[in-house]
């Protein structure tokens, strides 16, 4: 939500009409202020073959990761900077848990916003030949670019 916002700094645009209400903030702006350890970054990933879509929250110490069916993972990124031990499962990590799934849920339909991925990445396997005509090629290690 911040690159809309970020491209429009750049280019020397105010926002108008209905864009001064999207969330998100210029990145430029971000990066010329001190920091915010308290600022909720948000993203979401549902490619490379996901089964179901990721949606991370981070803020302060903690980063917290929502899979849809599957258990929650929770890091201390200060104490383990590697994400090697998910504390979620811990009985004093509940109420960070809650509160981190309730920002979440405030945030976005998770099940709303994996299935439109879902229908999405079916769409274009469709447009190229579906899947089995996609997985027999050479494969596609990078995002291919805009054909103009």
């Amino acid at each position: 939500v911040d690159i809309y916002q970020t491209v429009l700094d750049c280019a020397g645009l105010k926002p108008e009409g209905h864009e001064t209400e999207l969330p998100g903030r210029s990145l430029v702006t971000c990066c010329t202020e001190d920091d915010n350890k308290d600022r909720t970054v948000f993203s979401e990933y549902h490619a490379a073959g996901s089964t179901t879509g990721a949606f991370m929250l981070r803020k302060g110490a903690y980063k917290y990761t929502h899979y849809l069916g599957f258990s929650p993972e929770l890091y201390d990124l200060d104490a383990d900077p590697e994400e090697l031990e998910n504390i979620s499962g811990r009985l004093d990590m509940a109420g960070t848990v809650r509160d981190f799934e309730e920002e979440l849920r405030a945030m976005v339909d998770m099940a709303a916003a994996d299935s439109a991925s879902k229908r999405d990445q079916a769409a274009w396997a469709d447009k190229h030949g579906g899947p089995k005509k996609i997985l027999e090629g050479p494969g596609i290690n990078a995002t291919p670019s805009p054909v103009q």
